[in-house]
């Protein structure tokens, strides 16, 4: 049978800051953040046969593969191997450490670990490591967590750590235990990437990563491709690159800088989800953040990014609200004003409050789905979520996610759906004649030159949706953290998901009249993303490119930053603890 995650809220992990207020799915108790942030795919494991240990014992070489870990990280050594996967299932097998029995439980965890080696070669594939005692919600200075990690690798792989070169930024990983009683306790951790050295130039996005927390202790790896029998051969020769000064002059050549306000920009973040302290911001972003091809001397076309394309548009709001106090309101509301099927759609779980600590109120979600007892729902579920105020139930957001029309070709153009989206949104916008910045996204009609679309499963095609963001002007200006979302099914042209947005009249905004040049700004930040060399070779499920791209992509600052166009000068976000 196949297998869907499912995804709650709007799709909003786009180019530009939204407001939202969007839970993870049900079950999710874990979060990872990356500084800066960059765009990831997941995929459920696929299923493997388990054997516990007092039935299948290790083989020689296994042991020998968990000694050699045991001998770098003694803290495991302490635990006892409770199973193993079936090495025959995917060419590689997994051991589950824990202290106790399998059996065993209480409300505070007990240390555990789970450790994955490729079956033919021992290689160490992925591992985690969770100890109560090492529970922390703080996180290591960047230059201990390098320190520390560089010490794993080195035990590790010993001289074959040579070939990889430490990544400049930093991504944060953090999880969490909660008993019955509502206590809980965090682990947070930094993230070291390392990157693989072809001709003396890192490969980015390949490699491994590895975790440390505060104390200094490797709470996790995991391995991003395979490291054995990388055809040299197809990288690009570095000699023949044009010199970083003259990309660095084709690179400014392309980068405009562009003004938005943001009512809530961050200073400090906290991992977990907590809340970071705010304040609002106007503020300069580039317009261009791609990569110059190294060989060709112009900017890199086909990687796969796809930047959103803002218009003007003035539009007539009439002010209406939406309201839905109760699962029952929910329903008709999805059903007669957005022109959702809920026919035999089943509520998964009465809602609950949460708190959402940006916007400081509570929240109800409510979760539906198609039921599990036909074979056609089974197969291509269908979830419905709305998302309210709790005490008043004004609409904050709705979304569905329909698996049939996986893979579908989309059947209408982006105009159109653009006209359907601003229809859609009119009605909820305050009342009367507004300007808005309108931001554009054909996500679902993007697939890269270099895919042979024969060779893809359905299953691993987008649905086809556009997406639409109405980003509010201020003095002319957008408010790039207060769109209006929508987005519409290319299929059959219905708007399957809608974020409320609107500007907050308690928040006073900077006067854009002392704005530093944009110039000012764009040397700014040229100066803190200088251009390096390096290989990409990106994937699109499965598939590659027939060679890598050897190109000069900037340096991205050091942790979350952003230019004060009050002042022209970069603003780091600080990690708060």
């Amino acid at each position: 049978m196949k297998k869907h995650r499912m995804v709650t809220g709007a799709v909003l992990a786009l180019t530009f800051s939204i407001w939202a207020a969007s839970p993870a799915p049900a079950g999710a108790n874990e979060a990872v953040v990356s500084v800066p942030a960059q765009a990831s795919s997941s995929a459920e494991a696929s299923s493997v046969q388990i054997f516990p240990a007092t039935e299948v014992k290790l083989t020689e070489s296994q042991q020998k593969n968990l000694d050699k870990i045991y001998d770098i990280l003694p803290e495991l050594g302490k635990l006892n191997v409770q199973y193993i996967t079936d090495p025959e299932a995917e060419g590689r097998w997994s051991v589950f450490l824990g202290k106790g029995s399998l059996t065993s439980s209480g409300d505070r965890p007990e240390s555990s670990a789970r450790l994955e080696f490729d079956a033919g070669s021992g290689e160490l594939i992925d591992f985690d490591f969770h100890n109560p005692q090492w529970a922390s919600e703080k996180t290591p200075s960047p230059e201990y967590a390098k320190q520390k990690a560089a010490e794993f690798v080195r035990q590790l792989l010993g001289d074959k750590a040579d070939q990889y070169k430490v990544g400049e930024n930093l991504g944060y990983s953090g999880s969490s235990h909660s008993d019955d009683k509502g206590n809980q306790i965090n682990w947070t951790a930094a993230s070291v990437q390392f990157n693989p050295l072809i001709h003396g130039v890192p490969l980015l996005n390949w490699g491994f990563r590895v975790n440390v927390d505060v104390a200094g202790h490797i709470t996790g790896f995991s391995q991003q491709d395979s490291m054995q029998d990388l055809p040299e051969t197809l990288f690009p020769d570095p000699k023949n690159a044009i010199s970083l000064k003259e990309a660095e002059r084709k690179y400014a050549r392309e980068v405009q800088m562009k003004l938005s306000y943001r009512q809530q920009q961050p200073l400090s973040y906290r991992m977990m989800g907590q809340l970071a302290e705010t304040r609002p911001a106007l503020v300069y972003t580039p317009n261009f953040q791609g990569s110059i091809d190294a060989l060709a001397g112009e900017p890199v076309e086909d990687l796969g990014y796809v930047l959103g394309q803002p218009e003007r548009r003035v539009l007539t709001g009439e002010g209406k609200e939406l309201v839905a106090r109760t699962p029952e309101e929910g329903v008709k509301l999805l059903a007669e004003k957005f022109g959702v099927d809920m026919n035999n759609m089943e509520l998964l779980r009465r809602p609950e409050d949460r708190i959402d600590s940006q916007e400081k109120r509570n929240i109800k979600d409510y979760t539906w789905r198609t039921p599990y007892d036909l074979q056609e729902d089974r197969e291509n579920p269908r979830y419905v979520t709305l998302h309210t105020e709790a005490d008043t139930g004004k609409v904050l957001n709705f979304s569905v996610q329909d698996e049939a029309f996986r893979g579908k070709e989309g059947k209408i153009t982006l105009e159109t759906a653009r006209q359907k989206a601003i229809q859609f949104v009119q009605p909820y916008l305050e009342a009367g004649s507004v300007e808005m910045e309108l931001v554009s996204w054909p996500l679902g009609q993007f697939i890269p030159s270099w895919v042979d679309q024969s060779k893809i499963d359905r299953d691993e095609l987008p649905v086809p949706i556009s997406h639409f963001v109405f980003q509010p002007l201020h003095q002319g200006i957008p408010v790039v953290d207060r769109g209006y979302s929508v987005s519409v099914n290319e299929v059959t042209g219905k708007v399957v998901s809608y974020v409320q947005g609107g500007l907050d009249p308690a928040v006073e905004l900077p006067d854009a009249q002392g704005v530093v040049p944009a110039e000012v700004a764009k040397a700014e930040y040229l100066k803190t993303h200088p251009l390096r060399l390096v290989y990409l070779w990106p994937e699109w499920f499965g598939q590659r490119p027939p060679a890598p791209y050897l190109v000069y992509t900037p340096e991205e600052a050091l942790g979350w930053t952003y230019i004060d166009a009050l002042t022209g000068k970069t603003v780091v976000i600080e990690e708060g603890n």
